[in-house]
């Protein structure tokens, strides 16, 4: 008798007429819910940090550079005795920060121009890079004027430029003048 009701037990648990057991999916289900707590739980805390997952996965524009007054150092003397020549602009290195967090090439970045100098002839702008002059690499400000130094009024220079706006490099040909303006 014990032989027949365990197989009306059985007969009644599975009902599909199957003769295999029923699977169990609780553990899978507890599995992936842990995972995604766990996931959670990450994402959460890269949030605290300001590390946004998703952001860094996305390949999107950034804003225009628009740097305070004080956090660039700008240099450009004003003409010496000797008559060196200037572009007419005044300009400051991009700092190690910047390069990183808007993936900026090394350079003297432009901060001001005057609207009367060969560089704005030119088409040079606010926000530009200059990052070669001459065939010559300009890692900052510093390198430009020391370039600038060796060369003289009325002399054609090309000025290689990044312009962040449009991510695009180009290369500018500017005759030099004697004084600002």
């Amino acid at each position: 008798m014990e032989n027949l009701s365990n197989q009306n037990l059985e007969q009644d648990s599975y009902k599909t007429g199957s003769t295999k057991p029923p699977k169990k999916r609780g553990g899978l289900v507890a599995v992936l819910l842990v995972i995604v707590i766990l996931l959670a739980g990450l994402v959460s805390i890269l949030g605290m940090m300001n590390i946004h997952l998703f952001r860094m996965l996305q390949r999107e524009k950034r804003e225009p550079i628009s740097f305070a007054p004080g956090n660039i150092e700008t240099t450009m003397p004003a003409q010496d005795a000797a008559g060196q020549p200037k572009l007419g602009l005044t300009v400051g290195s991009v700092g190690e920060l910047e390069q990183r967090f808007y993936e900026l090439p090394g350079g003297a970045l432009i901060t001001g121009v005057d609207a009367q100098g060969c560089a704005a002839r030119a088409g040079l702008t606010v926000g530009d890079i200059i990052v070669g002059f001459n065939n010559a690499a300009v890692p900052s400000a510093e390198e430009l004027e020391q370039a600038l130094q060796k060369c003289q009024s009325g002399d054609r220079v090309l000025i290689t430029i990044y312009r962040h706006r449009t991510g695009r490099q180009f290369t500018v040909t500017v005759i030099l003048d004697e004084k600002d303006g």
